[in-house]
């Protein structure tokens, strides 16, 4: 098997060293210790949980991006944004920045990618830790230049953006997700998991070496497609269709995005947040490709 993916390394270790209640000011000095730019954004409570403002992707490409990939990430582009609405309310973002590049990795079939966010911030209210929401402000995605022909790059490509737009790279900034449990508690993404795997589910299985879905766990959606088809999961399968279930889109409205389908007020999703965190124990990247 090959490295399919990996995380930007600066995150590897950085979030499971904060405590439930992180003090914002200590936060800052770990994240500029390892190259993180943090801003730090006036918190503000929400009233409702409609998108206070849409994302927009911006992509900038750098030199050996060719118009074919370009086009790929213009697709990804359409698809996040048509999944994720935008922000809760009480955050000012609009959008994320995301560099791109194609630069020598390993080798063919070797890596594909690597990504993350680059720059945070802090806006909004998390009612888990009551908190603000960690978000991504700036991103990187970095493509093998020995892999721009890959017959998967466009699900690698719509893989790694979302690793930029937060999955597994902020989670447990977000108290959603404790490093190595194998456990994510986000409450969104649970119930979602119970309606479309697993009603009996206390947690979403976590791959334990990096932060995707455990593709080991022998679960099904009502459609019959296994979680090990998931698109964000550390494998890909030749010839296996992958698909984005609606867990993984309902666990960015747990790290502070609006999702389809869109709540109508926090009464209505996010008293279930709260209660849910109550029966709860709260407690990057790696995908390889089978032969």
């Amino acid at each position: 098997m090959t490295m399919r993916d990996k995380q930007i390394p600066f995150f590897n270790g950085v979030a499971q060293q904060f405590t439930q209640r992180k003090r914002a000011d200590a936060v800052r000095r770990l994240l500029q210790s390892v190259g993180i730019t943090m801003l730090v954004a006036p918190l503000t409570l929400m009233s409702t949980i409609k998108a206070s403002r849409a994302i927009d992707l911006t992509f900038q490409f750098g030199d050996g991006i060719t118009p074919a990939v370009k086009r790929l990430f213009g697709e990804t582009e359409t698809f996040w944004e048509s999944k994720i609405l935008g922000y809760q309310s009480g955050i000012s973002l609009t959008g994320i920045n995301i560099d791109v590049s194609a630069e020598f990795i390993d080798h063919t079939n070797g890596i594909l990618a690597e990504a993350g966010p680059t720059t945070l911030v802090t806006e909004g209210f998390n009612p888990i830790n009551r908190s603000p929401y960690f978000l991504a402000d700036t991103g990187s995605v970095r493509l093998d230049s020995a892999d721009l022909n890959d017959p998967d790059l466009s699900d690698t490509i719509t893989h790694e953006v979302a690793h930029v737009l937060g999955f597994g790279t902020v989670w447990d900034l977000n108290d959603v997700y404790r490093n190595g449990t194998g456990r994510y508690t986000g409450i969104h993404a649970l119930t979602a998991y119970q309606k479309e795997f697993d009603p009996n589910a206390a947690f979403v299985p976590v791959d334990i070496d990096n932060a995707h879905w455990d593709p080991f766990v022998d679960v099904q959606d009502p459609q019959g497609r296994p979680l090990s088809n998931e698109l964000l999961n550390p494998f890909v399968i030749p010839e296996e269709v992958s698909f984005v279930s609606k867990t993984t889109i309902q666990s960015f409205r747990d790290i502070g995005y609006v999702t389809v389908p869109e709540p109508s007020t926090i009464l209505a999703s996010g008293l279930t947040l709260l209660l849910g965190s109550l029966f709860m124990y709260l407690t990057r990247s790696y995908r390889t490709k089978k032969a």
